[in-house]
Parts: C-alpha cells; sequence; structure tokens
C-alpha cells in the first residue's frame, strides 16, 4: 500500500489476491484478483441461513460480483438471489438483482430487479420489478407492482448528474381497487436526490374523475404539497356498499401543505359532495336520502387548528331529512402531536333529523323507527378532557322489535351538557301498558371514584310479547360505570309471565364445550371493564310455564351476583307449585318442586323434585330428582316399598307389572331407559326376564342420539336374534346369529344398513 503525506495513496494502490475468504458461521466472504491500473476482482457472497445475524429472520443470500476495466473507467457486473426469506412481518419468496454499471457519466447501466410472492403484514404482492437500460446521465426506467390490491406500472427517462436524478416520468398508470383504473395525462418532470426531491404537476385521469398532485421536498429547507380531486364519484365503490345499497354523486377537495425551515406546518383541506344520492333497502320497502349535500374544510397555522363541517338530505317526503353543521378549533394547537391532549377546545354543534329509516336498513332486525332529534350543543375544555353545554333531545320516539314482538312508544331521551359538571341524561319508553324511565350522571372524566352514574325503573314494561312467551318486568336498578367496572344493584320484579313452548328455541340449546368457532378470540379491541352485579330478580304470582308435558307455577327469589372470573352465581330458591308432568300418557303430580341456588354457577343450580302418582289399588309411586341440573340424578320410590321394576310399572301402567302384556312390558323397559336412571340397563333386563327375554339393554355406540333398547332372545343354543328401537328416532334393526361351529360364526343384520358376515374365531393361549 503506498503511503503519501496525507497517508494511504489509493490512486498507485496495487492488490493481489490469490483468495481471501472470510468466514462466519455458515456465511462465507471470498475474494481473488487484481486491482491496479487494470482491475480484474471477483467477490463471492454465500449465506445459507440468514438467521446467523438475526433470529427474526430465515432464508438464503447468494451473490457474485466482479470488477474490471480500468482505475480511472470501472465496470462492475453483479448479481444477487435470495429466497424463502421470512421475518416478523415480511415474506419474500424470491429476490433476484443483475446488471452491468460503468460508474463514469456516460458509462453503460443494464441493471435489473424483481421480488416475487411478497407479504408485508397482511397485504400481498405478486411480484415487484425494476429495469434501468441506457447510460448514468441518460437512461430509461421501467416498473411494476402486481398485487391483490392493484397494479401500477411507471415509465420514465432521465439521468445522474451530481448526485441528482433528473427526468420526466412518461408513464405512471395505477390501478387501486376500488378506485378504478387512472393513467397519467401528460408527461411529469421529477427530480430526485438524498437532498430533496420535486415533482412537477401531475394529473391522473379515470373519467370523469381526475386527481392531480404536485411538491417538493427538500431535507434543509422548506417543503410543500397540493392535492386536487375534482368529479369523483361513488358508485367506485359500489362493490363496499352493502347488497342492495348505491350511491350518487360528485366529490371534490383540495388539499395543501407547507413546512418551512425551522417553522411550523401549514395545511388546508376543503371537501364537498354535491348531487348526493343514497338509496338501500329497509323492511318496509326501498328508501333514498336525496340532495345529499356536505361540506368539510379544516385548517392549520399559526392561528391554530380548526374545522367546520355541514350536511343536509331529503328523502323526497316534505319535512323529512336529516341537517348537522358544527365547528370545532385548537387556537392554541402548532402541530405537535404530543401536545394534542391537553389543547383548548373550542366549538358547537346543532342537529335536526327526522328521518331515521338507515337505521332499519343498518339494522334489519328492527322495525320502522320513528321521531325527531334536535341538538344545539357548545364545546369547550381540552381535548382530553371535553365540556358540553347545551341540550340534545330525542321526543315522539318509536320503535319495533319483531323478534321480541315489542312495540314502542313514546320514546323520549334528552341529554344536557352542564360544562365542567359533566353531562345529566333522562327519557323513558312505553312497552305493553308500563313506562320504563332513566335517569343518568356522566362527569367529564368518569374515574372510579366519579363513575358515572343511572337509575333504571319501571312497572310492568313487557319485555317480550311473543305467541309463546309473554314476559313483564319490573326493574329497579342503580348502575355505576367507570373506565375499570360497571356496578349492577337493585331488583328485578317478574310479575307476570306466560310461557307456553311446544319445542326448544334453538338459542336456548348450549353448543357443545367441544365446539370451536374458527376466528373466535377472546381479545377486543380494547379490556372489557369487569362486572359487578348483585340484582335480585324475583318472581310474581302470576308466572305460568307449560311445555313439553310439564306445567308449573314458579315463585320466589333469586340474587344474581358475579363471583371471581366474572362467574355469575346464584343464592336463593325457586319453588314448582302446581306442577304437573305428563308422560307415557300419564299425569304425574309434583309433591315437591325446588330449584336450589346455593352461591354456585346460576346456570346449574340443585335440584330437588317429587313427582308422583297414585294407584286405584292405593299404590303411590313416583321419580324423585336430585343433584343439579347438570348431571341429574333420578330415583325410583313407593308407597309401600317394592323392587325398582314393580314401581316403574305403577308410574307407567298404573298396576303391577305381572299384570302386563308384553307391549307394555317393552314400555315399562323403555321408560327405565330412556329416564336415565342409575342402572337403567339393570332395571330393563330385570323387567325384560319377567317377560321370557334373554338379553334387554340400552345401546349407544355413538352417543345419546342414536340410542336404542335392544331386546334379544335366544330360540336355540346356537340361534340368537335381537330387535332393537330407537329411543331417540325412529329406527329398527334386526339382528340374528348363528354359530357355525366352535370357530365359525354367521351374522346378519337388517335396519339403517344391511349386510352379513362370517367369522372365524382363534383363541391363544389355552
Amino acid at each position: 500500500i503506498p503511503l503519501g503525506e496525507d497517508g494511504p495513496d489509493l490512486d498507485r494502490l496495487e492488490l493481489s489476491m490469490r483468495r481471501l475468504q472470510l468466514g462466519w458461521g455458515s456465511a462465507q466472504l471470498s475474494a481473488s484478483g487484481t486491482a491496479s491500473d487494470s482491475l480484474d476482482l471477483d467477490l463471492l457472497l454465500s449465506v445459507p441461513d440468514l438467521g446467523l445475524a438475526s433470529s427474526d429472520f430465515s432464508g438464503f443470500l447468494e451473490g457474485r460480483s466482479h470488477l474490471s476495466g480500468s482505475r480511472e473507467d470501472p465496470e462492475i457486473e453483479i448479481s444477487l438471489a435470495a429466497g424463502d426469506v421470512v421475518g416478523e412481518s415480511v415474506r419474500i419468496s424470491e429476490v433476484s438483482l443483475s446488471g452491468i454499471v460503468q460508474a463514469l457519466p456516460g458509462g453503460e447501466v443494464d441493471v435489473q430487479a424483481r421480488i416475487s410472492d411478497l407479504a408485508l403484514g397482511e397485504q400481498t404482492i405478486d411480484s415487484v420489478s425494476v429495469r434501468v437500460a441506457g447510460t448514468i446521465d441518460g437512461h430509461e426506467v421501467f416498473g411494476g407492482i402486481r398485487g391483490d390490491a392493484g397494479e401500477l406500472e411507471l415509465r420514465a427517462f432521465g439521468g445522474v448528474a451530481e448526485r441528482r436524478w433528473t427526468g420526466t416520468l412518461n408513464g405512471l398508470d395505477v390501478r387501486v381497487d376500488p378506485m378504478g383504473s387512472w393513467y397519467l395525462s401528460d408527461p411529469v418532470t421529477a427530480s430526485f436526490s438524498p437532498d430533496g426531491a420535486e415533482l412537477g404537476r401531475a394529473c391522473w385521469r379515470s373519467d370523469p374523475a381526475n386527481i392531480c398532485l404536485e411538491g417538493g421536498w427538500q431535507a434543509e429547507g422548506s417543503s410543500s404539497m397540493q392535492l386536487s380531486i375534482r368529479n369523483l364519484t361513488p358508485d367506485r365503490f359500489q362493490g363496499s356498499l352493502p347488497e342492495g345499497w348505491s350511491a350518487e354523486g360528485s366529490l371534490s377537495a383540495d388539499v395543501a401543505g407547507a413546512l418551512q425551515s425551522g417553522g411550523s406546518p401549514t395545511a388546508r383541506l376543503r371537501a364537498q359532495l354535491t348531487s348526493g344520492l343514497l338509496r338501500y333497502p329497509t323492511a318496509t320497502g326501498p328508501r333514498e336520502l336525496a340532495s345529499l349535500e356536505a361540506e368539510f374544510e379544516a385548517g392549520l397555522d399559526s392561528q391554530g387548528a380548526s374545522a367546520q363541517f355541514s350536511t343536509s338530505t331529503g328523502t323526497g317526503v316534505e319535512g323529512e331529512g336529516i341537517a348537522v353543521s358544527g365547528e370545532i378549533a385548537l387556537p392554541d394547537f402548532t402541530g405537535d402531536a404530543e401536545t394534542i391532549r391537553s389543547q383548548t377546545l373550542q366549538g358547537s354543534m346543532t342537529a335536526r333529523i327526522n328521518d331515521f329509516s338507515v337505521v332499519q336498513a343498518v339494522a334489519p332486525d328492527l322495525g320502522p323507527v320513528g321521531g325527531e332529534l334536535s341538538a344545539d350543543v357548545s364545546i369547550s375544555g381540552t381535548v382530553e378532557s371535553p365540556q358540553l353545554v347545551g341540550e340534545a333531545r330525542f321526543s315522539g320516539g318509536t320503535l319495533d322489535l319483531p323478534r321480541a314482538g315489542l312495540e314502542l312508544r313514546s320514546i323520549e331521551m334528552i341529554a344536557r351538557g352542564r360544562g365542567s359538571e359533566g353531562i345529566e341524561l333522562e327519557g323513558g319508553l312505553q312497552s305493553g301498558s308500563g313506562f320504563l324511565s332513566f335517569q343518568g350522571e356522566v362527569p367529564v372524566s368518569p374515574t372510579a371514584d366519579a363513575p358515572a352514574r343511572f337509575t333504571l325503573r319501571g312497572s310492568r314494561v313487557q319485555a317480550v310479547a311473543l305467541p309463546e312467551v309473554e314476559v313483564w318486568v319490573s326493574p329497579d336498578l342503580e348502575i355505576s360505570a367507570a373506565p375499570e367496572a360497571i356496578r349492577v344493584t337493585g331488583e328485578v320484579g317478574i310479575p307476570v309471565t306466560r310461557v307456553e313452548l311446544s319445542e326448544i328455541p334453538a338459542s336456548a340449546v348450549r353448543a357443545s364445550p367441544d365446539v370451536v368457532f374458527v376466528g373466535d378470540s377472546p381479545s377486543g379491541p380494547g379490556p372489557v371493564p369487569d362486572l359487578d352485579l348483585s340484582v335480585r330478580v324475583a318472581l310474581g304470582d302470576s308466572v305460568f310455564f307449560q311445555g313439553f308435558g310439564f306445567s308449573a307455577q314458579p315463585t320466589g327469589s333469586l340474587l344474581v351476583s358475579t363471583g371471581p372470573g366474572s362467574t355469575m352465581t346464584g343464592t336463593g330458591e325457586i319453588a314448582l307449585t302446581n306442577g304437573r308432568y305428563r308422560a307415557y300418557g300419564q299425569d304425574l303430580t309434583m309433591d315437591r318442586g325446588r330449584i336450589l341456588f346455593a352461591g354456585g354457577p346460576v346456570e346449574n343450580p340443585g335440584l330437588d323434585i317429587r313427582a308422583s302418582r297414585t294407584a286405584r289399588d292405593g299404590v303411590v309411586a313416583g321419580l324423585q330428582v336430585d343433584g343439579t341440573l347438570g348431571r341429574p340424578e333420578v330415583s325410583i320410590f313407593s308407597e309401600p316399598a317394592m323392587m325398582e321394576s314393580e314401581a316403574l310399572a305403577y308410574i307407567v301402567l298404573g298396576r303391577p307389572l305381572g299384570t302386563a302384556s308384553t307391549s307394555e312390558g317393552n314400555q315399562v323397559a323403555n321408560a327405565a331407559a330412556s329416564l336415565g336412571i342409575r342402572g337403567g340397563n339393570v332395571l330393563a333386563n330385570r323387567i325384560g326376564q319377567r317377560f321370557g327375554l334373554s338379553e334387554v339393554q340400552v345401546e349407544a355406540e355413538d352417543g345419546i342420539e342414536e340410542a336404542s333398547l335392544v331386546a334379544g332372545k335366544y330360540l336355540s343354543p346356537r340361534l340368537y336374534v335381537s330387535y332393537g328401537v330407537g329411543l331417540f328416532e325412529p329406527i329398527s334393526t334386526f339382528r340374528l346369529r348363528y354359530l357355525l361351529s366352535s370357530r365359525w360364526t354367521l351374522t346378519a343384520e337388517s335396519g339403517r344398513a344391511a349386510g352379513a358376515d362370517l367369522l372365524y374365531e382363534i383363541e391363544r393361549g389355552r
């Protein structure tokens, strides 16, 4: 290495390497060749595992570079390949880079690069390609991006001088869903360097709309940007609208921003929607918001930030429509995002809305919504703690809830802003002949020490009005809410209820614990407040249930609370009076019926139920149900005491088993199995032996739904036949088994399917 007065003299450097190799784990870098007045130098790079550099990545990298020419006119040939690159939020299937560069002005350039199957988070890009061909000071650039979201094609011509690229964008065509395809109207001048960038006025057109952009950026100096949008129509977004919705209109907007060196940013936005029309379906027919006009304007300068908006619509019906306007200002804001929460607020809002048909379109389970909303509110305080002064009132409201059979009327709601004292709420509604009222106070910033407080009171308010279920409630609840927890206390009286069911509603059937919903996640958009519940539910004297052969009048009360882990627990007792149960053509009278809640999960109370019938000869026989709702335990009793099979015969037939016919005996055996009595197979078999059967049992190989009662008998020492009847499905099965010899057996079956088998048996170890 030659040395000069100021150190190594690179202009006279001469280098000769037979082979230089550096290694780091499995990665290898090798060099060979000479570098003097003439250049002939090769570099090879091999990284089989990118995880060597960072555990967050995997994949491989291979590269080769050849330096040739002279010291004054060097030429670089390079090729690079990478693949299977996987990082925390990126995935790349393949990367390739190749080309030749002569670094001096006028030198040849021909470089091309391609990336295939690129994933950034949830966004997938099929390919990214770039090619630069020509010379350093005059070359063409071709580029393209293809992906699920759209496509981009670039065509440009320019050159590099003094570390700045200057040229012309001849084409920059974009297709972005759902915005459609946009084409650059005319060539645009542009320049780029590490110190700044400039873009002349570039306009893209997609009839009838056009978008224009121009601006410049300087690393040290002023920067500016202007964007304009004209005649952008909502039909471009038709695919994003719900089925049956459509929109018309014209959107125009202007955006300008600037940043002076050492100064605060300035910005201005103005957007306007004209001749708007929104059509949507409702249960009562299609509706539309016509004459939709909207304006929005916002600015940021030395006087702070401000925004104004207004919108108005009509429905084609005189007097109906929407009119909302408002303004907001942050007079001390200078663009520093870290101070936004403490900025002073000034503003106001007015509104008048008497058309709510769009609510029914968004929530089709609701019936027509009627009423009028008016508001006149001023805003002050800070962004973190806004204060409202004024009133918002909803009056003359009507709402139908078809799924619950309810018609809510006389809906009134008032919200009064009290400035630093927060918001005061009151209102009510009529359901059936009852009226529900509520009141509340919401602080500016609710906390655990100063939560939002509400009261909810009503008398005989109809909560369900369906043909099979009618429920009236009388709530008296106190609710306090803070970001960390919601507390509900009080009582809900149920004075009148009528339930007459012929089948169990689908919503009442709990899914198996084995069921997993794909995509279901316990995490939501944010932390969920804890629920502190302590509410007594009291049943009145007019509560009646009838269904599935059972009828009773529940009475009593239950304290519903939340325990550890927000488990709902219950304390109390529900008594079932005047209870009757009809099964197997017989009526059982409920002698005692209690549902016991002893502080455990509310969905699994204890049971103490006793039902019986009295036969003509004075024998009393019945069922005793103990245990819990999740695991009931059923036993048979009789007075006087007798064998379970005899007691069950009294329950089913009303007389002793010895007087029963064969078909009646099968009926008793079926009852023993289907009642789920502990040891039911033993009891059923005992009943079968009474009628000369070799075997009676319940089979449920594929689950309880497939359970069947099977009765079998040996017709001879070699021939066995059985007949099965489904307990829950109308399926009959006939089986035959014949012993041909000590090793060969013939079996046949006819039922859900038919077939026959010839079995050969081998026993070892005898």
